[in-house]
């Protein structure tokens, strides 16, 4: 999942969720050598301990994720 995350002063990162779970959220970001951990505060998420930030979630706007079945051939090997 593809998110936003604005700090306080109005700057802006991009990111890909890797880890979600109720209170934490683990990112990875261009620029970033490390993944950034969020942590959820009440109704505040913080990042790094100490930066309050907003975050935006863009999704697909399909409901439901499309699926390709890719043909499998059986293929004998020699010994």
């Amino acid at each position: 999942m593809y998110l936003l995350i604005r700090y306080p002063a109005g700057v802006v990162i991009e990111g890909i969720v890797l880890a979600a779970g109720k209170n934490r959220l683990r990112v990875v970001s261009p620029g970033f050598p490390d993944t950034l951990e969020l942590k959820r505060s009440g109704k505040n998420w913080i990042l790094a301990g100490r930066y309050r930030v907003e975050l935006e979630f863009l999704m697909s706007r399909r409901s439901a994720p499309t699926h390709t079945e890719v043909p499998m051939k059986s293929f004998a090997y020699a010994n």
